[in-house]
């Protein structure tokens, strides 16, 4: 069937001439600077930005090494927590057995705020960017990994309740910090493509490794 210029379209207002073509795209305006139909414009707008180097592949893998390194120092610091700091001959007696399910206490200081704040961290509104506490995450954790450091330096042989509390403490602070890090730095990455949380994957599986081959030099 032909369709004369004349004819009509009897549901458009005005006098407009059929077209026989079904694509929309076809009857955009085009870009005013000659670039092509606005659609086109819109789809490459869409393209993500070239990852230049793997720059930002590599700083979130960065990201994902840190999300557990905390966690992997303690867990891989068995013999230096119970035998040494904690031991028997390193210590005096006391009545209380602080070294006795030493490991067990870490699970538990560890995981429990971990967990807490990363619910608070998705599911309660209590303002700040996602810089502002990424950044002040770290650097909260940095601190606290600066006290551990300092007691292990010390000589605690007089105060092992002293040093297990203490220990116990930043434990906590340091899962705290790092449970608001983790659902932060997860919550970011889900914007970007898959494989930038691959990134963040495979930095926490090199993180258990990097801990796991540091404790047996």
């Amino acid at each position: 069937m032909v369709v004369g210029k004349g004819e009509e379209s009897p549901f458009i207002e005005g006098k407009q001439p059929v077209t026989l073509n079904p694509s929309w795209e076809s009857q955009m305006k085009s870009d005013p600077k000659g670039k092509g139909s606005i659609v086109s414009k819109i789809v490459s707008d869409l393209q993500p930005p070239v990852d230049k180097y793997k720059l930002v592949f590599f700083i979130f893998l960065l990201h994902g090494l840190g999300t557990l390194m905390p966690w992997n120092m303690f867990i891989t610091a068995k013999s230096y927590f119970e035998d040494f700091k904690l031991g028997e001959n390193y210590t005096i007696k006391t009545e209380v057995n602080y070294r006795g399910n030493f490991m067990q206490n870490i699970g538990f200081a560890s995981q429990i705020p971990n967990v807490l704040f990363n619910w608070i961290n998705i599911f309660v509104n209590f303002g700040g960017d996602l810089t502002t506490r990424i950044v002040y995450s770290i650097l909260l954790e940095i601190v606290i990994l600066i006290i551990t450091v300092v007691l292990a330096m010390l000589d605690s042989y007089e105060w092992p309740g002293i040093f297990f509390w203490a220990t116990m403490t930043s434990i906590v602070l340091i899962n705290m910090c790092n449970g608001i890090y983790q659902s932060t730095i997860y919550g970011l990455v889900a914007a970007l493509p898959p494989k930038y949380t691959g990134a963040v994957v495979l930095g926490s599986n090199i993180s258990g490794c990097f801990a796991t081959i540091m404790s047996m030099l």
